[in-house]
């Protein structure tokens, strides 16, 4: 059995699809994909501090094999926005670990 922390995280694909003449800026503003979107920075970057590395790969858009990428110098500053979601989500348990996360930086 491979252990977890040697395990290579695979970015998941981020797909989406929407009606003709949406705007997708106000893709932010849709909770199920904030959300989504927020777990995966947290995962990304706990999985980029327990390797060390410069930078990590959030979402592969769509079988595209472009990435969004995060990096090292971004994590702290986009831990502590997390941090503001859940305090205005009254969700203190990550609030927590997303300060674990930024003390390990």
């Amino acid at each position: 059995m491979t252990k977890r922390s040697r395990m290579r995280r695979k970015a998941p694909i981020f797909r989406l699809n929407a009606s003709p003449g949406v705007d997708y800026s106000k893709l932010t503003e849709n909770v199920e994909i904030k959300e989504a979107i927020i777990e995966e920075t947290i995962y990304a970057i706990t999985d980029g501090i327990s390797k060390n590395k410069k930078s990590t790969s959030l979402f592969e858009i769509a079988d595209s094999n472009c990435y969004v990428e995060l990096e090292r110098k971004e994590w702290k500053s986009t831990l502590e926005n997390v941090i503001q979601y859940y305090v205005d989500k009254e969700d203190y348990n990550q609030c927590v670990k997303c300060r674990d996360l930024i003390e390990k930086l």
